[in-house]
């Protein structure tokens, strides 16, 4: 089973909240990620499509993560650079070369928009 969350996407505007949905259950299955981490995450989720479209990937959002928190923007909030910080741990093990990685970066996704129904367990 092969899985990337952005190939079968269109329109960022409609998709973004679902993939960043789908990260934040991967991140943390229990649900302890908060607002603020879930803003931060549909950044990197819609600059990561924007900039490479379908072929982008978890390691592009974990990036994005990587770059925000090094940005002078965040400099004076380490509230936020160690949320950053969080979720760039949380998803470093669905990057490709994380644990699950192979199983999070295909460019042939066993999943296709054409599915009528699809369950994944992703904790325990």
């Amino acid at each position: 089973l092969r899985f990337n969350p952005f190939a079968n996407i269109t329109d960022i505007d409609q998709s973004a909240e679902r993939v960043r949905d789908q990260l934040s259950v991967m991140a943390s299955p229990n649900g302890n990620l908060d607002e603020v981490h879930e803003g931060l995450l549909l950044q990197a989720v819609r600059a990561s499509w924007l900039a490479k479209k379908k072929q982008a990937r978890i390691d592009d959002v974990v990036d994005f993560l990587k770059n925000a928190r090094d940005n002078d923007q965040y400099v004076e909030s380490p509230t936020i650079r160690s949320r950053l910080d969080e979720m760039i741990v949380l998803l470093d093990q669905y990057t490709a070369n994380g644990t699950y990685g192979r199983y999070f970066n295909s460019d042939e996704p066993s999943l296709r928009d054409d599915a009528k129904m699809v369950v994944l367990e992703l904790g325990g």
